[in-house]
C-alpha cells in the first residue's frame, strides 16, 4: 500500500497517480472540502477511480489556556516548518 502524506500540489499530483491513501491535515472544513475536491478531480484526470485514492484526514490540536495563546502556538510551530527540502515532482 503506498500511503503519501502531504497536501502540496507536487505531493496531490503524486497522490493522484499512485497512491492508495493520502494523509492529509487541514486548518477548517472548507479547506478540508477544497482539498478533497481537488484531489478527486486529479485522480479522475489520470482515470483512476476515486476510490483508488483515499484521503485519510489528520487532526493536531493546539492547545492554549486562552484562544489567543493557542494561535500564538501555532504560529510558532508554522515558523519551525522547513519546506526547502520539500520533495518536489515535476
Amino acid at each position: 500500500m503506498l500511503v503519501q502524506a502531504g497536501s502540496s500540489g507536487p505531493g496531490q499530483a503524486l497522490a493522484a497517480r499512485q497512491a492508495e491513501v493520502v494523509f492529509t491535515v487541514q486548518q477548517d472544513p472548507e479547506s478540508a472540502v477544497a482539498f478533497a475536491k481537488g484531489l478527486r478531480e486529479q485522480v479522475a484526470a489520470v482515470e483512476r477511480g476515486p476510490r483508488h485514492c483515499l484521503i485519510m484526514p489528520g487532526l493536531m490540536p493546539v492547545i492554549g489556556e486562552a484562544e489567543a495563546e493557542a494561535h500564538e502556538k501555532f504560529a510558532l510551530l508554522q515558523s519551525l516548518t522547513d519546506q526547502s527540502n520539500a520533495l518536489t515532482i515535476p
